[in-house]
């Protein structure tokens, strides 16, 4: 159940506008978007909508998105927020994930602006104990916070990662990237190739890149030799997205070898893991979501004056 005052409810409703630390209240399991005293009876844009977007070809939705669309904040009236609760659906026994995205936060007062008066996090029916994730209670300033920025819950949210990086002995201008996680390809021009000695970069012009869907190695194929030396190939933060739908949160590099090194012996493959994402492991924190929604849905209205 959708409650104007930006929290989600399974089982039954509520209309509590006065947020809590969700660990007793609500009673049923909830999603507390940005849950504070919003309104959607001052003028004819504040509403709440849904839409439910299928991705797949299947004719059968993949997530439900629900948006607070220039809901006024009872307490700082000034300017309106924009926010939006994006759920995974059908995804049979994987693990859902559920993403709070942040339009525009700015109310323009500092008691609210940036959700500062807000309860942002999940719940468990009943007495929560453990089973609660509170990402904000009333905490003006919170970086994980603001316009522009998201949060994402769920079991996995661990992103591909580069163990090693590897070009074929015959000097074809082939180079696989052995991923932790089979991961949707890339385009040529989110990767980028550079000789460690001299810093030139590799064209990629001609570039294409394949994936293997059972090993999840990744080949990019340039299209012309390269000379011998000593590589590095990275791929732009965000280009990678695994099947749970993590994307990279850094650039990923990884170092290879191309031709003979010292008496003729080809020189070792050299492996440069990235860095892990840190923080809590149950959540990905204020990442921007720029492929999500740029502007406000267009769709039925849950709420409205």
């Amino acid at each position: 159940m959708v409650n104007s005052n930006g929290l989600i409810t399974f089982g039954s409703g509520t209309t509590a506008y006065i947020n809590t630390d969700l660990a007793t209240s609500p009673s049923q399991a909830a999603r507390s978007v940005l849950w504070d005293d919003w309104r959607t009876d001052v003028n004819t844009a504040d509403c709440v909508l849904y839409r439910l977007d299928e991705q797949t070809g299947d004719g059968v939705a993949d997530r439900s998105v629900i948006e607070w669309s220039d809901v006024v904040n009872y307490d700082n009236p000034v300017s309106p927020a924009t926010f939006q609760a994006i759920l995974e659906l059908n995804k049979g026994s994987r693990a859902r994930t559920i993403t709070f995205n942040y339009l525009g936060l700015v109310v323009g007062a500092p008691a609210g602006d940036g959700g500062a008066s807000a309860a942002v996090g999940i719940k468990a029916a009943g007495t929560s104990g453990g089973n609660r994730v509170l990402a904000s209670l009333d905490r003006p300033g919170n970086p994980w916070l603001g316009s522009g920025r998201a949060m994402r819950f769920g079991l996995d949210v661990v992103p591909s990662q580069i163990p090693s990086a590897t070009a074929p002995a015959e000097r074809l201008a082939r180079v696989k990237l052995r991923m932790s996680e089979v991961s949707t390809p890339p385009n040529p021009a989110d990767f980028s190739v550079n000789n460690r000695a001299s810093g030139a970069s590799v064209s990629l012009a001609t570039a294409s890149v394949s994936v293997d869907a059972v090993s999840g190695e990744i080949t990019l194929a340039m299209g012309k030799k390269l000379p011998d030396g000593e590589y590095q190939i990275s791929v732009a933060a965000g280009k990678l997205v695994d099947a749970s739908g993590n994307h990279n949160f850094v650039a990923l590099a990884a170092n290879f070898s191309v031709g003979t090194g010292v008496n003729g012996q080809r020189p070792a493959t050299r492996a440069l893991r990235a860095p892990a994402k840190t923080g809590a492991p149950f959540m990905d924190l204020s990442r921007r979501y720029a492929g999500f929604f740029a502007r406000e849905l267009v769709g039925p209205k849950l709420f409205a004056d």
